[in-house]
């Protein structure tokens, strides 16, 4: 894995993602994607069980917050927790004590629950894979929903998201599945889903895109969008939750410096980061038009981990900032033009914002 900008894990796996388009040239346009049929039990898939972890909770939500990780509890690690604040940055709350790579969180849209991965180290020599797990948002229930095991290692779990609906949960694997011809794979990145609801959190888990594929994002229509690795010139692709291709657009990043989509709960516009500047500024893309939409917003360099409101009219995210160049969370109003800086820490690093609603 390969960390593209410091923010307490490795989120992007570009490395792994370049030498996959290295070695497939960049074609497959127009595949077809079967629709969420399962395809057999993953390896290693359990049963989840909630398990208490600590945290501390905090008061009642009574205004809209904002969740985010931070390593403000040791900032010379990598290591990191889930925190959550309201959008002022006042009332600073930290949900989790699992003191471990945490990133991406995702949260349910009732705000009851966050999903989000977390890295562990494996069985074969102590390298970081990922898994993903899951919590209530005052830092209780905390409940793993993948554990794959091999004899030759760890596939990874990473980048969550709950459905708006709160459904399903979407997220990329490089567990084995079946690419666009059928054909068994393993070690490439696709999109998977799980039962999201309560109760049944973590069940039924199925790979339902056949091309190489990551960084799931959905809209409340049930569209997801994603980037599609074997597309060189229209990575950014948005299809129907029975995966019918709705369009692709272009855009002039490499498609393996594309990450952390973020598509509006209204299915309007596409925000992602785009590493291949070292500013790697946050793009926004008009869905209807395929054309990017008013000025990009910035906080500082490398720009990145973007998220929605529910009412598709903020951006937060977050960008190196200060002297330090510590990580730190913005917001940033429709049209962009101006952000509001969440986190002042400058001593740690926070990251991977997501949009906690009143529940």
């Amino acid at each position: 894995m390969t960390t593209l900008v410091r923010r307490g894990f490795a989120s992007s796996m570009l490395g792994a993602f370049s030498l996959f388009l290295a070695g497939c040239g960049g074609g497959g346009g127009g595949a077809t994607v079967p629709t969420a049929t399962p395809i057999g039990t993953p390896t290693g898939t359990v049963t989840p069980t909630a398990t208490t972890i600590p945290g501390t909770g905090g008061t009642p939500v009574t205004a809209n917050q904002v969740a985010f990780v931070s390593n403000r509890a040791n900032p010379a690690s990598d290591n990191s927790d889930l925190y959550k604040s309201n959008i002022d940055g006042s009332n600073v709350v930290r949900l989790t004590a699992l003191n471990q790579p945490i990133d991406k969180p995702s949260v349910s849209n009732d705000g009851a629950r966050l999903v989000f991965q977390i890295g562990e180290s494996n069985e074969a020599g102590g390298t970081n894979n990922i898994e993903i797990a899951v919590i209530n948002a005052n830092g209780s229930g905390y409940q793993k929903l993948t554990d794959d095991t091999t004899p030759a290692g760890r596939p990874d779990d990473y980048n969550p998201v709950f459905s708006p609906n709160g459904q399903y949960i979407y997220w990329t694997s490089t567990r084995g599945g079946v690419d666009e011809n059928g054909q068994p794979v393993d070690g490439v990145p696709h999109i998977w889903r799980m039962n999201g609801a309560i109760g049944n959190t973590g069940s039924n888990q199925q790979q339902v895109v056949a091309e190489a594929s990551a960084y799931p994002s959905v809209d409340r229509n049930g569209n997801l969008a994603y980037v599609a690795l074997n597309q060189a010139a229209s990575p950014i692709t948005l299809r129907t939750s029975t995966g019918t291709l709705i369009k692709r657009i272009s855009d002039s990043t490499p498609t393996n410096s594309i990450f952390d989509l973020a598509l509006s709960p209204d299915g309007t516009r596409i925000a992602f980061s785009a590493a291949n500047t070292s500013a790697a500024p946050i793009r926004i893309y008009n869905v209807a038009t395929g054309a990017l939409q008013g000025t990009a917003p910035s906080g500082g360099t490398s720009n990145g981990g973007s998220a929605w409101s529910r009412d598709s009219q903020t951006l937060f995210f977050d960008a190196a900032s200060g002297a330090a160049s510590r990580r730190q969370v913005f917001s940033s109003p429709s049209p962009f033009s101006t952000q509001t800086q969440i986190t002042s820490d400058n001593t740690s690093d926070n990251f991977s914002p997501a949009f906690l609603p009143v529940q």
